[in-house]
């Protein structure tokens, strides 16, 4: 019952998926939800990370992807 796949993300380099049990281990970060999952053609293990921000807050979505560019690099 945990392996069944919970959500599909549509991601710019193909779809991921997050299975129940990936999903409920989720941890909360600063600025939204961290969960592992699969990308769905190579089966390859991904982070997922899902913004606090809404949607229709673009300050808030530039700020956090500021961030995250700093943080890859």
């Amino acid at each position: 019952m945990d392996d069944e796949i919970y959500k599909t993300y549509h991601g710019h380099e193909g779809d991921y998926t997050i299975t129940k049990k990936q999903w409920k281990d989720g941890k909360e970060g600063g600025m939204g939800f961290v969960y592992t999952g699969k990308t769905v053609n190579s089966l390859t293990e991904v982070i997922i990370k899902t913004p606090h921000s809404k949607k229709d807050d673009i300050d808030a979505l530039k700020r956090e992807a500021y961030v995250l560019r700093r943080i890859k690099d």
